[in-house]
């Protein structure tokens, strides 16, 4: 395939090269290495990472070294930024620790003979990137929070992504219209991320499409997580974020009546939010305990497990037991 952009970088030969890793490769900023390290082909790896974060969708890494030259296909990690792991994996998840995932190559693949061309001392390997044309494959939405921010032109942006391109959508997340955008892209299979530097709060309610102020939930453990979502009675849709704060950064959208998988769970920690597409049937349920005589808190715990956020819920939970409950609320304030 012809290829419409490319970015070339170097890199250099070490003994203790060997190739034999099953699932990923890696191109080594470090000079040294170990035996240990089974995904590296490459070490003092130098290549303008800006110019590799500008581009998107399919792309061809080509490795050559001693006249010989192997190519791995994959897509560019839409999440990758400068400074992240110089890391190709075959697995299609969407993580900061990557530079190409869904890759039909791994470091085991390569021929014997150009891994020790690789593994020589001294061996000079040249190193390029090239968007390759092929058909489009799944748009990636980045998020940007704005309070008042512009109008949404939500099929603009549809046709965008179907076209597989990169959008960056800077809009009040308040807006039905907004949330409608990033509720619509999940549902096609594009890829929703936030914009860099939010807040993990701020991140999740940007990937989710929830409102500002929606409840969060931190430091949850995965491996439960899906049980806990499994719970959620009724209509919701939120995000999960994975290890947040950490090179292994996942964003996973989620939405009730799909199952949650999240591959090596075990360990990892989890942030989420979810909110009723509808919350109708939520505050019905909670009347109906306010109305026999549930607690504040009950009725609260009812509205939050569906989905509403904390401050919400408890407001709500507080009109609707206004009559039942012994909960005092603070008397306004006077002049005297």
């Amino acid at each position: 395939m012809a290829a419409e952009r490319s970015v070339s970088g170097r890199a250099a030969g070490h003994p203790a090269i060997r190739a034999t890793h099953a699932k990923t490769l890696e191109l080594a900023r470090e000079e040294e290495i170990t035996e240990r390290a089974t995904c590296v082909v490459g070490v003092s790896t130098s290549i303008d990472e800006r110019a590799i974060a500008s581009l998107h969708g399919r792309v061809e890494l080509a490795i050559e070294a001693g006249g010989l030259a192997e190519r791995v296909r994959g897509r560019l990690n839409p999440a990758f930024r400068p400074g992240d792991p110089l890391v190709v994996r075959r697995a299609p998840a969407v993580t900061r620790d990557a530079l190409v995932i869904d890759a039909d190559r791994a470091a085991a693949d390569l021929p014997r003979s150009f891994v020790a061309e690789l593994a020589r001392a001294g061996a000079r390997i040249a190193v390029g990137i090239s968007l390759l044309a092929e058909a489009a494959g799944p748009g990636v939405l980045v998020v940007r929070p704005a309070p008042g921010g512009n109008p949404v032109d939500a099929a603009g942006v549809a046709a965008a992504l179907a076209a597989g391109e990169r959008v960056t959508l800077t809009a009040d997340l308040a807006a039905a219209e907004a949330r409608a955008a990033i509720h619509a892209a999940h549902d096609a299979g594009h890829t929703v991320l936030p914009a860099p530097g939010l807040s993990p709060n701020a991140a999740v309610e940007a990937v989710a499409g929830l409102a500002p102020g929606a409840h969060v939930t931190e430091g949850a453990r995965a491996e439960t997580l899906g049980r806990r979502l499994t719970a959620i009675d009724g209509p919701a849709r939120g995000a999960v974020v994975l290890d947040p704060g950490t090179p292994r950064e996942q964003y996973l959208p989620w939405r009730s009546g799909q199952r949650l998988e999240i591959p090596g769970a075990r360990g990892r920690t989890a942030a989420f939010a979810v909110a009723p597409e509808d919350p109708s049937p939520a505050i019905d349920r909670a009347r109906a305990l306010a109305a026999g005589g549930a607690s504040t808190r009950d009725v609260a715990g009812a509205l939050q497990d569906a989905g509403l956020p904390h401050r919400r819920a408890y407001a709500l939970a507080l009109d609707l037991t206004a009559d039942t409950s012994s909960v005092s609320r603070p008397e306004p304030r006077t002049s005297r």
